[in-house]
């Protein structure tokens, strides 16, 4: 098989100069290479016999993608063995080369787009820790790569390029209703916010004291009317 491979390799056209050659290390599963001046260019063509008896005597042409960014629709062709490499150099030219080679050269774009947007991430994590004193980046969140700072207060900030989104950890559903209710449409949320995290780091089951403060930090900042009020207390157990 690699003897049919090297000389269809030959037969194929050069692409902007580049030439296919065969990469000799399957006999029954040639690939062949895209190089330029020594250097692999990324394409590559498989060249596949199908052990199955209907399909005795056919090869089977398809083609390598960047990892992860494989196209939904791959070209793929057959042709005889019978036909002689210099006939199935000048279907794969016809038939999968303008396609496939299409094909790779989006998905090419794909993944640099995807590196390019990755080391954003990283430069712009790396930047926003080195404002906090011992913060450092996170390289996974979950199953993803997403870097990630672990902040005071239990905050978190997930960082997407020149993005950043912060993360808070979860309270109980009357809490977040009080805490939203209270800062509607009201100046210094974040930083009452804030404010508010700080106290709950240090009483993480929110018991009446806790409600207390928050009540008297909203009070202070002019962030509670009378329905506040009477929503604090309602969650503190007061009448």
């Amino acid at each position: 098989m690699n003897g049919l491979a090297a000389e269809i390799a030959a037969a194929l056209p050069t692409v902007n100069g580049a030439s296919w050659r065969l990469r000799d290390d399957d006999n029954h599963h040639p690939s062949l290479e895209l190089h330029a001046d020594g250097d692999l260019l990324g394409p590559v063509l498989y060249l596949y016999v199908p052990y199955q008896k209907s399909q005795t005597g056919k090869v089977e042409i398809s083609g390598s993608y960047p990892q992860g960014f494989w196209p939904t629709e791959r070209p793929r062709i057959g042709c005889s063995v019978s036909r002689g490499a210099f006939a199935i150099a000048q279907d794969i030219e016809r038939r999968m080369l303008p396609e496939y080679l299409d094909a790779y050269d989006k998905a090419a774009a794909q993944e640099a787009e995807s590196i390019a947007y990755h080391k954003r991430s990283q430069a712009t994590a790396k930047h926003l820790a080195g404002l906090i004193p011992g913060c450092e980046v996170q390289p996974k969140h979950s199953s993803d790569d997403t870097p990630t700072l672990f902040l005071p207060h239990h905050a978190q900030a997930r960082i997407y390029g020149d993005s950043v989104r912060f993360e808070y950890m979860s309270v109980p559903l009357a809490v977040a209703e009080t805490i939203i209710r209270a800062l509607a449409g009201k100046p210094d949320l974040t930083e009452f916010a804030l404010e508010v995290l700080s106290i709950m780091e240090g009483d993480k089951d929110w018991s009446t004291d806790t409600l207390d403060q928050i009540e008297e930090r909203a009070r202070m900042r002019n962030l509670c009317d009378s329905d506040d009020e009477a929503m604090f207390r309602s969650l503190a157990g007061g009448e």
